[in-house]
């Protein structure tokens, strides 16, 4: 049978269309006075409440950021690859310096995890013997 197009799985969301058309505003009223650039600038300031899931986001322009939470949306891609959650795979890039080693890393949770070799910090602990391991790829080498 054919697909309906006015399903309810296709629906879009009235919330996250009304908020899509909001962002053509300035095209449907172009001819705008200093008193209304003004109160728009000062709207754009205030914390927003997002139509969809009603998170509170604060700070002028981070909600067409949020959106894209809702959308899918994703407007960066590797120019290499396509792929839309890296930059500096292919570039070899590793900004995150150890302070202690020549170490570096693509990641800054990479360093973080790094730091537990030089500081001696063993935070995962095995839940049966009670050893505790600097990482935690070492804790599931264990657990084997």
């Amino acid at each position: 049978s054919p697909e309906e197009l006015g399903s309810d799985e296709d629906a879009i969301d009235p919330d996250l269309m009304a908020y899509l058309s909001s962002l053509h505003q300035d095209a449907l009223a172009p001819g705008l006075d200093g008193q209304d650039k003004l109160v728009r600038k000062r709207r754009s300031q205030m914390p927003q409440e997002c139509p969809v899931c009603h998170k509170i986001i604060h700070g002028a322009g981070k909600l067409p950021r949020h959106m894209r939470t809702h959308t899918g949306e994703k407007p960066f891609a590797c120019e290499v690859c396509g792929l839309k959650i890296h930059m500096r795979k292919h570039t070899g890039e590793r900004p995150y310096c150890c302070p202690h080693c020549p170490a570096r890393f693509l990641h800054s949770y990479d360093l973080k995890n790094h730091m537990h070799l030089h500081t001696g910090d063993r935070p995962f602990e095995c839940h049966l013997c009670h050893k505790a391991f600097a990482k935690e790829d070492h804790l599931q080498r264990h657990l084997k």
